[in-house]
C-alpha cells in the first residue's frame, strides 16, 4: 500500500463487511456486493474476513482493504490473524494491510506479535492495524522501527 492510499484513509471511514458462519449471506459475492455498497457510500477502506472474500472484495472495489482471517477458539471470542501464514493468504488474495491479533492475551505473546509484524513488513511489504479492544492494548502493541517503501 503506498503512502498516497494511506493518507486518502485518514480520517475516513473504514467498514466492516463480515457475517457469521452459517449466517444467508455468509457468501463471498455476498460480501462483495456489501462491501460496494459501503464504497458507494463513502468508505474509504474495508475490513473484510477470509482470503476468499477478500479475493471477491478485491475484484469489486477500489479502496484499500484491511484484511483479517479470525480463528475460532473454543472458548472466548475468535483471534485475528494469529500467525503470519494467515497473513500471507490474505496478501496473496489482495488484502492492502494486515489486521493482526494485538489484544492482551495469553494465545498472542509480544514476542511473536512483534516476529508476525517484521515478517509482514518484511517479506509481504504491507502495512499492519492492530487489532485492539483497549487505547491501553494499543499502546503496549508492538512498534517496529519506521520502514521507508
Amino acid at each position: 500500500m503506498t503512502k498516497e492510499a494511506l493518507q486518502r484513509m485518514m480520517g475516513g471511514l473504514i467498514v466492516s463487511c463480515q457475517v457469521a458462519q452459517g449466517h444467508p449471506m455468509h457468501a463471498p459475492q455476498m460480501i462483495a456486493t456489501l462491501a460496494r455498497c459501503a464504497e458507494l457510500g463513502g468508505a474509504r477502506a474495508l475490513r473484510i474476513d477470509h482470503p476468499s472474500n477478500v479475493r471477491a472484495v478485491r475484484a469489486a472495489v477500489g479502496v484499500p482493504i484491511v484484511g483479517l482471517h479470525k480463528v475460532l477458539q473454543t472458548f472466548g471470542r475468535p483471534l485475528i490473524t494469529p500467525s503470519f501464514d494467515l497473513a500471507a493468504g490474505l496478501a496473496l488474495a489482495g488484502a492492502d494491510i494486515i489486521a493482526l491479533e494485538a489484544t492482551h492475551s495469553a494465545e498472542v505473546s509480544t514476542p511473536i506479535l512483534a516476529e508476525c509484524i517484521r515478517r509482514v513488513h518484511d517479506e509481504l511489504r504491507l502495512q499492519v492495524m492492530a487489532d485492539v479492544s483497549t487505547v491501553g492494548e494499543g499502546v503496549r502493541a508492538p512498534v517496529p522501527r519506521a520502514r521507508t517503501w
